[in-house]
């Protein structure tokens, strides 16, 4: 399934949900972070300038593909909420 032409890439959405938690962008925040990790590893070794953007604008990249990305990520970030080192 393609994404719609009128469905947000995925760096817009970080950035705003960036926005709409912490009230103010922060390019390196945690979330952030690991959706780009995950991006790195869904794209078969494939380098990007931006990875967000990049990784999304492919033209074989489908929703499917960044639903799985977005669920990497979540995943991730939900061990280091449940399983805090010390």
């Amino acid at each position: 399934m393609r994404r719609p032409a009128n469905a947000a890439g995925t760096f817009a959405t970080g950035y705003q949900a960036s926005l709409d938690v912490a009230g103010v962008y922060a390019h390196r925040r945690v979330a952030l972070q690991e959706v780009r990790f995950a991006v790195e590893e869904a794209a078969g070794g494939r380098t990007f300038e931006h990875r967000l953007r990049d990784f999304n604008n492919l033209p074989d990249t489908e929703l499917a593909d960044v639903r799985r990305v977005l669920q990497v990520a979540r995943g991730r970030i939900a061990r280091r909420l449940n399983d805090p080192p010390g």
